[in-house]
């Protein structure tokens, strides 16, 4: 009998631990394509990225996920081949109501293109189960647009959720930051790191 629960338990705590994952995309095209590529192969000139957050009303610990997505942003962008990324500005609260004055200021700094990266979740889920099923998911959800400040065309209108995860799967915030810079690359097109 001993013999049988030195066997069994590290077979069931593997089992359990090890989990198995899948990767779901869900994407919601408002205008152009998924994966983006430049329209007709011109390069976008001088680049101002914003991060921006849109968190549901109870959302738990938003200034480490707010470093979180600004990190991945930062990942993304830093070796962007489609132009020259002049700034990343700090993470902001969303606001649709002072978009065209911050767009109309970009204009006028000399910026080519705005990229608006808004993050609406980046956090884990999960779901229990009776008798004994839990699921855990690494969930992250942006709105990415790309913009021309001078003729106020707008190049790109995306929404992507991605979510990685499954049955016993024990995920946390630690892979938040690299799924997102996972599923904003998959997005712009660009590969892998």
């Amino acid at each position: 009998m001993r013999s049988l629960r030195c066997w069994v338990i590290p077979l069931a705590f593997a089992l359990l631990t090890g989990g198995c994952a899948s990767v779901q995309v869900r994407d919601a095209v408002h205008h152009g394509a998924l994966p983006w590529g430049l329209p007709s192969g011109q390069p976008l000139g001088r680049i101002s990225v914003w991060p921006e957050v849109d968190w549901r009303p109870d959302q738990k610990e938003k200034p480490s996920r707010e470093a979180m997505a600004r990190t991945a942003i930062e990942n993304t962008f830093q070796d962007f081949p489609h132009g020259r990324v002049t700034e990343i500005r700090p993470v902001a609260a969303s606001s649709a109501a002072s978009e065209q004055a911050r767009l109309d200021e970009a204009k006028a700094a000399g910026v080519d293109t705005v990229v608006i990266v808004r993050v609406a979740e980046l956090g884990p889920l999960l779901y229990l189960s009776i008798p004994v099923l839990w699921s855990t998911y690494s969930d992250v959800k942006f709105r990415l647009r790309v913009v021309s400040p001078a003729s106020g065309e707008v190049l790109l209108d995306a929404e992507r959720q991605r979510q990685v995860g499954g049955p016993f799967a024990l995920r946390g915030t630690g892979p938040l930051t690299k799924e997102l810079e996972i599923a904003l690359r998959e997005a712009l097109g660009l590969p892998a790191r």
